[in-house]
């Protein structure tokens, strides 16, 4: 799957299979690429919009933009009051062309090649389908979280689903924190070595990798129990994590299924991906590069690290 958009950071076409990783300083347009992908997720499949959504995917100074999801085409061109033109095609045939002012729909009804979008923030996971879910850790981590893929909570046969989902979230947190998940009278604990603690009193960086761990067991029932064509998106991927629970989290994505992407302003994490093969993208002065030997930036990093290495 081919995402190729004109946005905040210029022209950039990126092959979003497997997992990618998206390097970069702050406010370089890694973020924008999850918003970029969201917006034409939700257009083509007939959710709603705001015209001040669609301007604001256009860079800056410039009067048109376009997003390119594999044969999907989204132009966007702004209009005098605040209201943008929404042009869309597949190969050449127009599906949509319309003037906007405020909030309206595309009513359409396309399949395009990611069709979910998850969305992992700091707090809180975005699923984008026709419209915006957000869900906590202990939401993704209920007995509800079933019908999220389909499953209407009917008794023992569903039940089964949701240990087997749990056990899966579960496998893959305890193999990189050593802690699990349990939901007890609609609250969320941790278990670790035999204890039992609140979710107020678990480590950032253990809530972080829970829910990227939730949100990727929900990405793979999503598309194993429904058909669906999910993309998982981590933003500020390093974000509260040690390294030695960022690189199996790294590995964990890698292993998925699921296509995913993860932004960073980590240089560490960018050489994980690049000694073990991943895509990897380089957001930096409007551009975006796979050239390392241009990486002036990165190596700044690795030179700092290396005066700072101890004796």
């Amino acid at each position: 799957m081919r995402l190729a958009r004109i946005g905040p950071v210029g022209e950039a076409e990126l092959a979003l299979r497997g997992l990618a990783v998206l390097y970069g300083p702050n406010g370089s347009g890694k973020t924008a690429v999850a918003r970029a992908l969201g917006f034409a997720v939700r257009i083509l499949r007939g959710g709603e919009f705001a015209s001040a959504e669609a301007l604001a995917l256009i860079s800056r100074g410039a009067e048109a933009g376009k997003i390119s999801l594999d044969d999907y085409e989204v132009e966007l061109a702004r209009r005098p009051r605040g209201a943008a033109t929404v042009k869309i095609t597949r190969a050449d045939k127009v599906l949509h062309q319309r003037e906007v002012s405020g909030v309206t729909s595309t009513y359409l009804g396309e399949r395009p090649p990611v069709d979910v979008l998850i969305r992992v923030s700091l707090d809180d996971v975005a699923v984008v389908d026709r419209g915006v879910r957000t869900l906590s850790l202990v939401e993704l981590a209920s007995p509800s979280a079933a019908a999220l893929w389909g499953a209407e909570w009917r008794g023992a046969a569903d039940a089964d689903e949701y240990a087997e989902y749990m056990e899966d979230v579960n496998d893959a947190l305890s193999g990189i924190t050593d802690h699990e998940l349990v939901v007890a009278g609609g609250r969320l604990y941790y278990r670790s070595g035999g204890a039992h603690f609140g979710e107020e009193d678990a480590a950032a960086g253990v809530r972080r990798a829970a829910l990227a761990a939730a949100a990727r067991a929900l990405a793979e029932r999503l598309s194993e129990r429904l058909g669906a064509s999910p993309l998982l998106f981590v933003e500020s991927f390093e974000a509260a994590l040690h390294l030695d629970y960022a690189l199996p989290l790294l590995g964990l994505l890698a292993d998925s299924d699921v296509p995913a992407a993860v932004e960073t302003h980590s240089g560490l994490v960018l050489r994980a991906a690049v000694l073990r093969q991943l895509d990897y993208y380089v957001f930096a002065d409007g551009a975006v590069t796979k050239d390392l030997e241009a990486l002036e930036r990165l190596w700044r990093e690795v030179q700092a690290a290396a005066e700072l290495a101890l004796p």
